[in-house]
C-alpha cells in the first residue's frame, strides 16, 4: 500500500511540473515558440517544434548553385539513374552543411524550403537563399 501511495505522489508531483512547463512557469519557458511546418516539409537545419528564429530558401535556386545541380543541367542526367541519384546525394549533404554554417553564422535556428512553413506562429521569417548560393559557389 505504501509504494501505491508513493507513486501516486510522484505522479502527482511529476502531472504539475509537466502542467507548469505548458503554462509558461517552469524551466526554460519562453525560449522558444515553433512554427508549423506543411506535410512532407524539406527541413535543412534545426527542429520545428523549438524554434525561435526561423529561416527558408529557395531550394531549386540553391540546387542550382552546386556543382552537382550544374552537372545534372549540362550533362542532362536522366532522373532515376544512378548516377542522378549520387549527384542528388552529393548535392544535399553540401546544401545541408551549408545551410548549418549560414544559419548559426547568422542566428537561425531553423531552415527549411520556402513555402513549408504552414504557420509562423507570429514569428518573423527571414530569407537565407543568397547567403546559401553565395557560400556554395565560393566552396567550388
Amino acid at each position: 500500500m505504501r509504494k501505491v501511495w508513493m507513486l501516486a505522489v510522484l505522479g502527482a508531483a511529476c502531472a504539475g511540473a509537466s502542467d507548469m512547463r505548458q503554462e509558461g512557469q517552469g524551466e526554460g519557458a519562453g525560449d522558444s515558440r515553433g512554427v508549423v511546418l506543411i506535410r512532407d516539409a524539406q527541413t535543412l537545419f534545426g527542429t520545428a517544434a523549438y524554434c525561435s528564429s526561423p529561416a527558408t530558401i529557395d531550394l531549386a535556386k540553391a540546387e542550382a548553385a552546386t556543382p552537382e545541380g550544374r552537372e545534372i543541367a549540362v550533362a542532362n542526367v536522366t532522373r532515376g539513374s544512378a548516377r542522378y541519384r549520387l549527384l542528388r546525394s552529393a548535392m544535399h549533404i553540401r546544401l545541408v552543411a551549408v545551410c548549418s554554417q549560414v544559419a548559426r553564422r547568422d542566428g537561425f535556428d531553423l531552415v527549411v524550403r520556402d513555402g513549408d512553413i504552414a504557420d509562423a506562429r507570429g514569428l518573423a521569417v527571414a530569407d537565407l537563399t543568397a547567403g546559401v548560393e553565395r557560400i556554395v559557389r565560393r566552396s567550388q
